[in-house]
Parts: C-alpha cells; sequence; structure tokens
C-alpha cells in the first residue's frame, strides 16, 4: 500500500487503521532523508552508544532479553515527517495527540521481540498513554528470507507478516495489535515509536 503524497495521509491508509488496526505506509520518507537516518544509526551503533532494550515502564522497567533482544539509542529531536503524520491524526481523527517518544533499534542476527501489546489496558503510563505505534524500517537491500518481519493478528486472528523493507512505515493502534518480531537473520535496523495523548 503506498499513498499518493510523501505528505499526505490516504484515505485508504486512514481507513485500514480504523479498521484493521494496522496500516503501510512505503517510502515514507524523502530516500535521502532514509539513507541518512540509517547511516547514523550505524554510526552510533560503532560508537557502542545502543543499550539493551528492555519492557515496562518506570519502576517496572527491565531487560528480559528471553522476550525483547533488540539494542537502542532514544532520539531527543523532533522528526518533520512524524510532526506532520501526528497534526493529520488530529486533524482526521481527532485524537487529541500530544507529543511522540522514539528510538533507532537495532536487532542482530537471531535477536527478536515476543508477542505483545505496546499499550497494555491495565497499565498506566506517566509520559501519557500510547495511541499509536510506528516503526520506519531502514533494512536496504533486504530479502524474503531474511527474516525480521514485523507479525500481528488480523480482525479475524489470521496471522500477517510484513517485511521491513527500506523507508516502509508500519502505523497500528498502540492498545489493540499483538504483535511480534520475527527473529532476523542478518542485523535488522528501525526507528520505532509511539505517538501519545498526555
Amino acid at each position: 500500500m503506498q499513498s499518493p503524497s510523501l505528505n499526505l495521509i490516504s484515505e485508504q491508509q486512514l481507513q485500514a487503521l480504523l479498521n484493521d488496526q494496522v496500516a503501510i505506509w512505503d517510502d515514507f520518507l524523502d530516500p535521502e532523508k532514509a539513507q541518512a537516518l540509517l547511516a547514523r544509526a550505524q554510526d552510533l551503533h560503532r560508537q557502542n552508544l545502543f543499550t539493551p532494550a528492555g519492557i515496562g515502564a518506570g519502576s517496572a522497567h527491565q531487560h528480559q532479553a528471553q522476550i525483547r533482544s533488540d539494542s537502542v539509542y532514544w532520539l531527543k529531536e523532533n522528526l518533520a515527517a512524524l510532526d506532520e503524520l501526528q497534526r493529520q491524526f488530529n486533524e482526521k481523527l481527532y485524537w487529541g495527540l500530544t507529543h511522540y517518544e522514539y528510538h533507532l533499534a537495532h536487532y542482530a542476527p537471531g535477536q527478536g521481540y515476543q508477542e505483545h501489546i505496546d499499550q497494555p489496558l491495565k497499565q498506566s503510563f506517566f509520559q501519557g498513554e500510547r495511541k499509536i505505534s510506528f516503526v520506519l524500517y531502514l533494512n536496504q537491500a533486504w530479502q524474503k528470507g531474511d527474516g525480521g518481519e514485523f507479525i500481528y493478528k488480523d480482525s479475524r486472528q489470521n496471522a500477517i507478516s510484513v517485511e521491513p523493507l527500506f523507508n516502509r512505515l508500519v502505523f497500528f493502534r498502540s492498545d489493540t495489535v499483538l504483535h511480534s518480531v520475527a527473529p532476523a537473520k542478518k542485523g535488522r535496523w528501525s526507528l520505532t515509536g509511539w505517538m501519545r495523548r498526555s
């Protein structure tokens, strides 16, 4: 599924998000910007600035490699394309999104993330409720069989597998979409985050 514009979300994508709770936007960024993000991630990783990812929030935050084994680098600056996407969500869906957080992520060969929901209904985050999760893939020359797929269950509980192709954005409901990351067979890069309501 591809939007007709790099700047405007399509009605087809909005309906996919509302009906299926997951939508895909190929070629989300200008290719040079996506390439720059990948180069930055790889440079930071070479400097050993990535840290093991954890699960849980606040005092419950902990590293459990058997559940989630990637490493991450948190970003503080805003990304114009995400600012615009958040604005459009608020304009078209009235979700009252106030901010987002995101990090660069790296899965080494053999690493993955077990099935989970990003915003469990019983969990309250001090930074606000996660409403929309998003993953922008930064994997060049990714081939079928390389692993690292985003796997989720649709409304009929069918398992859907999405390849982590370069410059593909997957966005989905944080509180309803059960999903996992299949073990990668080679290094897998992404920008991952959550749009929140305070």
